[in-house]
């Protein structure tokens, strides 16, 4: 020790999307200016390098991105990241707000990739990521089919019955068949609007005069008489040809939410009665990320202008990767009360694991919202069972419902039989439509704990769906209704336990009659006094536990439980009321540089993963790590550079700052970038040691950057066993494109749960070197103990170095005097 004193990436599931409200085409000049920002992203790339690794993104809109700004950015930066990325034009793609985004079309000949990785070095730029194409989830098995099957109807009380069918009939005898009061939003294909089962319940923009060519109602889109084509961008929702849609499959999923019944004729949807409104995106060759959110923005602006009461979207599609921009527009309709009910996936892949969007997207306002407004469905078929096609995910898929063998309407005013995910997610959508007629004064989150919370627990699909739960709208019903008694008794037994920084799980007993809900409410504690309450989240009847998200730490609440029905306009009785304090945060982690010490192969047995593009896997762990405070026995690795402790999805390759509340959370990442081992390289795990001084070791072996031809990057992360500590080291970090060189446009450090604090090394900065290493603690640092006794005499304004002799400790060190004096001639 040294003192010294000189100074101090969608299918149908699958669409593709390009919107703008409003939108001004900004026309790019390129001007005779410097760019800003890293430098090196204006490397030159090969043709052919460009191609390839364009050829290797999920399939997506050619010469196209979505680009989303900070908050802060400026008009200024934002042209300059235009023109260093070689823009043509951009679109602004959702209204002016806190978090804008635009479509931008490249120049001719200009690479996705390598656009994407220009963008997002530049400043202000919040993310920049491909117009995925997006695709309906749906698969044929006969091509025209009218044969009345619809057990996706029936229920055990019915005739004829099905026990697996979603009871829809149970809801009918008992009176209850909807109501054009209520609306839905298909995003989807178009719907043959004039088909004979759904013409009376298409949407009629009551502002618009069809056929003057006249914006009548001013929200941008002339003569929208049953709403809009964004990919074709006009009226015509229903084009029946091979060209611009076939609209088979928007009909068909229109036909199973409301389908007119009780005419004697086709099929009958959940709802006899309810408005649809069509906002087509999915062509005959699928659709855009950008049009999916124009679709979404258009019918939000519907609820908020002209008061039409759209309870949920209809989104019977996916594909691609995660979207930035697609979960903003999702959260922002769902600050208005829209449920976005989306299809699983056809993919019989573990949602769980390896994330499906839209459906894997959260919809929570950063855990504000009090419940999730996206609902994730899986498929049944008429014997109960996962449909073969189906995915699934204990934790990610909310609900299953019929989705194989389903009939409904299809053009050209006939019926058919499809089946997939696509079909039981408008069942879902349905149902929602459903109760909020029964009742129309419920919130979107009781809506959604009707839908939810009734289903029914079906063992085959124990530990593949949330609660093994499927669709059963006869239950629902009694969960819709009003109340027509008031509540009897108190919640009582009410406790809080602390689980986290920002969580707290509340339990009781149900000793409470005659409730639809549980109401959480929350108030600030102080000076021994509860202040005023707010309720913070809805939970179903007879619910014994909820846990609230997104507390501060360190900080005294007051909670309180009240079952509460709608007798008579509202009715509760509250339980007594709790006092509870979060969790202290744990010691930051401060990552320092530390001594390259690589660990390869010989130094343990590898395990090696099979990871391809956008990939993650589950890992075991030797030994119990604490992270944040929390202890994790596995962790997922991704292919893109970093491991996800706990659940979530590990795939998203677009890398972002350190702390982001949003998605992925809870990591550890070395290097989070675009990375494709499918492209070459390989990733592999081994434990280095004995008990109780182990270390795990995840290593990045020359695995390509994704938008760099014939790259390669080699580092790995360290987890100790002892100390918790966890270390980056770089064997590699020269990918062959100064653009990514010494993880210039990776995020480097780690992040806690919620996203609400973390340590960055680096985000798009050169901040490491081939043969550097660096450590991470949180560990309490302890002072060395000193046994230089004396130090020799110094002398004012002369350089004085001497070395004190200690052991033990916690590096890094640091030092004070805290009694006695200096040696002569030094000062503080």
């Amino acid at each position: 020790m040294t003192v010294s004193a000189q100074g101090s990436r969608i299918r149908l599931l699958s669409v593709s999307t390009c919107l703008a409200l409003g939108a001004a085409l900004l026309t790019m000049a390129a001007p005779a200016v410097a760019a800003t920002g890293n430098s090196s992203t204006n490397d030159p790339m090969s043709a052919a390098a460009a191609a390839a690794a364009d050829k290797a993104l999920p399939q997506h809109k050619a010469g196209t991105l979505i680009v989303g700004y900070s908050p802060t950015a400026t008009d200024v930066q934002k042209g300059a990241a235009r023109v260093k990325s070689g823009a043509k034009s951009a679109k602004r793609l959702t209204a002016k707000g806190p978090n804008t985004a635009e479509v931008v079309t490249l120049a001719p000949g200009e690479s996705v990739s390598a656009a994407i990785a220009k963008f997002k070095s530049s400043p202000g730029v919040r993310y920049a990521e491909p117009d995925y194409v997006l695709t309906k989830q749906v698969t044929s098995n006969d091509p025209y089919y009218t044969g009345g099957n619809l057990w996706g109807m029936y229920g055990d009380g019915t005739s004829p019955a099905n026990q697996f069918g979603s009871a829809a009939g149970e809801a009918w005898a008992a009176g209850y068949t909807g109501s054009r009061s209520v609306a839905i939003g298909v995003i989807d294909e178009g719907i043959q609007f004039a088909h004979p089962d759904l013409a009376a319940n298409m949407w009629t923009n009551p502002l618009e005069i069809a056929g003057n060519g006249i914006d009548d109602d001013a929200n941008g889109f002339i003569d929208d008489i049953h709403g809009w084509d964004f990919i074709n961008n006009n009226a015509t929702v229903y084009d029946g040809n091979s060209t611009e849609g076939s609209d088979t499959h928007g009909t068909h999923v229109s036909g199973t939410i409301g389908g007119i019944g009780g005419n004697g004729s086709g099929v009958a949807g959940v709802n006899w009665a309810v408005t649809i409104v069509s906002a087509k995106f999915l062509g005959a060759n699928g659709g855009s990320t950008s049009d999916a959110v124009r679709a979404l923005d258009y019918l939000r602006a519907l609820k908020v202008s002209q008061g039409l009461k759209i309870v949920a979207t209809s989104n019977s599609w996916g594909g691609g990767g995660y979207s930035t921009a697609l979960n903003d527009a999702i959260n922002l309709a769902g600050d208005q009360g829209i449920l976005f009910v989306a299809a699983a996936g056809n993919s019989s892949s573990n949602n769980d694991v390896v994330g499906s969007y839209p459906s894997n997207n959260q919809c929570t306002n950063g855990g504000t919202r009090g419940y999730d407004c996206v609902i994730a469905v899986g498929s049944i078929t008429s014997s109960g069972a996962l449909s073969s096609f189906s995915s699934y995910g204990a934790t990610t898929v909310d609900i299953a419902a019929p989705g194989s063998s389903i009939n409904s309407a299809y053009p050209v005013d006939g019926y058919a039989s499809l089946s997939g995910t696509s079909m039981a997610t408008p069942h879902v959508s349905g149902a929602i439509a459903l109760c909020a007629s029964i009742n129309p004064s419920l919130t979107a989150g009781q809506l959604r704990a009707a839908v939810v919370n009734s289903a029914q627990s079906t063992p085959s699909l124990a530990g593949l769906i949330v609660n093994g739960g499927r669709l059963d709208i006869g239950a629902m019903v009694s969960a819709c209704l009003p109340s027509t008694s008031p509540v009897v008794g108190d919640p009582t037994a009410l406790a809080a336990t602390a689980t986290s920084t920002t969580n707290v799980s509340l339990t009781w007993s149900d000793t409470a009659a005659n409730e639809t809900a549980y109401d959480i409410e929350r108030a600030p504690f102080a000076s021994s006094v509860c202040g005023t309450f707010t309720r913070v989240a809805t939970t179903g009847a007879g619910a014994t536990a909820f846990t609230v998200g997104s507390l501060s730490p360190s900080t005294d609440y007051c909670f309180r439980v009240r079952a509460s029905n709608t007798y008579l306009g509202g009715s509760s009785t509250v339980s007594s009321s709790v006092t509870v304090r979060t969790l202290d945060p744990p010691a930051p982690y401060l990552c320092t540089s530390t001594t390259y010490a690589w660990v390869d192969k010989t130094a343990g047995t590898p395990a090696t993963l099979t990871l391809t593009d956008d990939s993650s896997t589950i890992v075991s762990l030797p030994f119990s790590a604490s992270f944040y405070g929390t202890t994790y026995n596995s962790a997922q690795v991704s292919s893109n550079g970093y491991l996800r402790l706990g659940t979530g999805a590990a795939t998203a390759y677009s890398n972002v700052g350190i702390p982001t509340t949003s998605d992925p959370n809870n990591f550890v990442a070395p290097w989070w970038d675009d990375l494709n081992p499918t492209a070459g390289g390989t990733i592999w795990t081994l434990v280095k040691g004995s008990a109780p001084n182990r270390q795990f070791v995840v290593t990045w072996d020359n695995v390509a950057v994704f938008s760099v031809a014939g790259s390669g990057v080699t580092m790995q992360a360290l987890i100790d066993e002892g100390t918790g500590d966890i270390t980056f080291q770089y064997l590699d970090a020269l990918t062959g494109s100064t653009a990514s060189d010494n993880g210039a446009s990776a995020t480097i450090g780690v992040e806690n749960a919620d996203g609400t604090a973390g340590t960055q090394v680096g985000f798009n900065q050169a901040v490491v070197s081939s043969g550097s290493a660096r450590r991470c603690s949180n560990s309490s640092a302890t002072g060395p103990t000193v046994s230089t006794g004396s130090l020799p005499v110094g002398t004012t304004g002369v350089a004085y170095s001497q070395t004190l002799t200690a052991s033990g400790g916690t590096a890094p060190y640091t030092w004070s005097v805290a009694t006695g004096t200096l040696a002569a001639g030094l000062s503080l």
